[in-house]
């Protein structure tokens, strides 16, 4: 069946204006400064990969294999060469709890596991998996490790549910070797409740203090996951089961938010992993809407790799 035109129409009049894009500058890129990448010395060609200590690679769009195959590339070379120590991914803070913890090397998670409920998400499943075992491997060698983290908060389409599923699944798969009673219950109260509701929200926060849980996560991975739980906490558990489509404004906060939260959790792990006397650089990934928004608003449309200071 071939369609050669199509109307859509919102409210009666054609979609075309709502769908352009006012740009608030044109944008002008010089040829002279387009570093092909053909392979991995390419990388070498570009010197801000070594000067600047935060690089961001922005994407038009997720899900692409040849961005996420870049993004693999980036990993290896700054992680090899650069003293890169942390990644930053535009995923939500809770799915990425037990993907750190394996390339901490951790041997009760594997990547298979640990991705399986990700296939669907915005990344390649091949090059995503391969940028974990990459980074366990070179962990193994290394005295001062790469932590990889994501950096979002997930706002939900409809009703408020605060993430269970990931956190509940690490501190199970972390307990394997422990066998503390205390977190099978939380686990299962996670798994059973819509939001981190009391008793289960007040034991999570807990955690922080558990000696056994310190025990478990050992420090720098306790005060991510401590982190990420409050950060849920105090934005969502006052508002958990709130049916956003009834609340339009409060959506509408919520997206807008979104874009500062995402700067706001990245600050606070890269000064927690590569913080000031540390020469450790960091890594982000995600688009480029996010990573390049400014204060004007302006958004760098289609720019595909760039260097932030």
């Amino acid at each position: 069946m071939w369609i050669d035109n199509i109307r859509i129409e919102i409210d009666g009049k054609d979609i075309g204006p709502y769908t352009e894009l006012e740009l608030l500058e044109p944008i002008h890129i010089n040829p002279e400064n387009i570093i092909p990448i053909e392979d991995a010395s390419s990388f070498a060609r570009i010197p801000a990969l070594n000067e600047k200590k935060i690089v961001a690679i922005g994407e038009s769009l997720h899900g692409s294999e040849t961005f996420d195959e870049l993004f693999y590339e980036t990993v290896k070379y700054q992680v090899q060469h650069n003293q890169c120590k942390l990644i930053l991914l535009e995923l939500d803070m809770s799915t990425t709890f037990a993907m750190n913890s394996f390339i901490q090397g951790n041997e009760n998670f594997d990547a298979d596991s640990l991705l399986y409920d990700l296939r669907y998400i915005s990344y390649s499943y091949r090059q995503l998996k391969k940028t974990l075992l990459f980074l366990k491997d070179y962990n193994r060698s290394t005295e001062k490790k790469v932590h990889l983290i994501g950096i979002d908060i997930g706002i939900p389409s409809g009703v408020v549910v605060l993430p269970r599923f990931y956190p509940s699944e690490y501190l199970y798969m972390l307990n394997s070797d422990f066998n503390y009673k205390k977190i099978d219950t939380i686990c299962y109260e996670l798994r059973v409740t819509n939001a981190y509701t009391n008793p289960v929200g007040i034991e999570l926060q807990k955690l922080e203090k558990d000696a056994r849980f310190r025990q478990m996560l050992g420090e720098t991975e306790l005060k991510i996951f401590s982190y990420c739980i409050n950060n849920y906490m105090k934005k969502f558990a006052d508002k958990a089961n709130i049916d956003l489509t009834a609340h339009p404004a409060l959506r509408k906060e919520y997206e807008i938010s979104r874009e500062i939260w995402m700067f706001e959790n990245a600050k606070h792990f890269i000064d927690l992993i590569c913080g000031q006397n540390s020469d450790g650089k960091v890594l982000i990934f995600g688009h480029a809407a996010h990573l390049g928004l400014r204060t004007d608003g302006y958004v760098p449309i289609m720019i595909s790799i760039f260097i932030m200071n």
